[in-house]
């Protein structure tokens, strides 16, 4: 009966530990589709910087050639 529950004890650390390790593998696998993700949210981010800082360029040469009309 000994043999039995050690035997019993013995599988079910095994597969909460295989458990573990798949719930790691998984939140290794997320946090580095996150990090991935981050990267794309920072260069989206710089380019609508760029966009803007030409829009506003833009707009101050219009600007520039409208006051030297009036």
């Amino acid at each position: 009966m000994e043999k039995l529950k050690s035997a019993n004890k013995e599988n079910a650390q095994k597969g909460g530990e295989g458990v573990f390790q798949e719930t790691e593998q998984l939140l290794q696998s997320i946090t580095g589709d996150l990090e991935e993700l981050l990267s794309v949210l920072a260069s989206i981010e710089e380019e609508l910087f760029k966009d803007e800082n030409s829009v506003k360029s833009a707009m101050e040469q219009i600007n520039s050639i409208n006051m030297q009309k009036a």
